[in-house]
């Protein structure tokens, strides 16, 4: 019996994964207690991995991290730094992500529940100003950072099979300083007046203009199911909603009539939510050490997600040290 749902959850996944686009992760579902994951056995805990997916236009985007653990009682401490790499029509690009950190602090709340709050903050290594070969602004898919510092708030309730979390992520610092813009892919202009078109602007129009761009927040609910299969085997399947908070905007530099001034301007459709499915397995090869694989794909999204943040799915391979 158990053997079938896996199976059918694991062909459900798959059909979600190849007709739909649009996971919205901005960082908080992948830290501290709000990220589906094995229980930590030590005081101190390393993990290495690498979420892999395809973002607009078919961006392939690789993002690898490490990430450690310290365990101090009921409290707890994780550091994270990611890197990134992303590579599609209007180039490839590699870099410094942002840094996670986090705080939790763990208390019963009966025989077989426990809850767990979460205080942490994004701290962003580039401002999202990467720009091409030519000097032109490149899309915020292509960005390794989303350019902002952000708090983030959180709180788990689990027992041995069930999980609920509920989380916050709130940027601080305001807009970012990307510079892209699709009419600016147009083409150049010689001293002697003649145009020479870009041959990417095509491509260009693909993504939104994103200048300056002015992220709002996000909130997430989260419902992982474990199922234990054997000593060594954990599943476990999930449902994750994102909300984002507002509309995002940017800034036309090309008005007229700006005047140098930085005019805010709504991107319509960025607000709303995206409804994700989540499966996630872990091998224990030892006490100490675990393998895993997480992966998502959603079911609805955001009619668009300027921030650069859309999967159309991903996969998140990991090794896990405790000691």
């Amino acid at each position: 019996m158990k053997k079938y749902i896996l199976s059918s959850l694991i062909l459900i996944f798959i059909a979600v994964s190849a007709y739909s686009q649009g996971c919205s992760d901005a960082g908080f579902c992948t830290i501290g207690s709000l990220k589906s994951g094995e229980t930590q056995t030590g005081k101190n805990r390393i993990s290495i991995g690498s979420s892999v997916g395809v973002g607009d236009a078919n961006v392939f985007i690789v993002t690898p991290y490490v990430q450690y653990d310290r365990t101090l009682g009921k409290f707890g401490v994780q550091a994270k730094l990611t890197t990134n790499y992303a590579s599609g029509d209007l180039g490839s690009v590699y870099g410094l992500g942002d840094v996670f950190i986090t705080g939790t602090y763990q208390y019963s709340l009966s025989k077989k529940w426990t809850s767990t709050v979460l205080l942490a903050t994004k701290i962003f290594t580039n401002q999202a100003n990467v720009v091409n070969n030519e000097g032109l602004g490149l899309p915020m898919v292509y960005q390794s950072s989303i350019g902002t510092i952000d708090v983030i708030a959180g709180i788990t309730f689990q027992n041995e099979h069930w999980k609920f979390s509920f989380g916050l992520q709130q940027p601080l610092t305001g807009y970012n300083l990307n510079s892209f813009v699709p009419d600016n892919y147009k083409g150049r202009i010689d001293e002697s007046g003649t145009f020479y078109p870009n041959p990417l602007y095509n491509n260009a129009k693909e993504y939104p203009a994103t200048n300056h761009l002015d992220r709002k927040g996000d909130v997430l609910l989260n419902a992982n199911y474990a199922l234990n299969v054997g000593k060594r085997f954990r599943f476990q399947a999930g449902a994750l909603i994102i909300v984002h908070l507002g509309l995002d905007t940017y800034v036309d530099p090309n008005d007229p009539s700006r005047n140098g001034s930085i005019t805010p301007i709504p991107i319509e459709g960025s607000d709303g939510y995206t409804f994700n499915g989540t499966l996630s397995g872990w091998y224990k090869i030892s006490p100490k050490i675990t393998i895993g694989i997480l992966s998502g794909a959603p079911f609805v999204a955001r009619k668009v997600r300027p921030d650069g943040l859309t999967r159309e799915w991903v996969i998140q391979p990991e090794l896990i040290i405790n000691f």
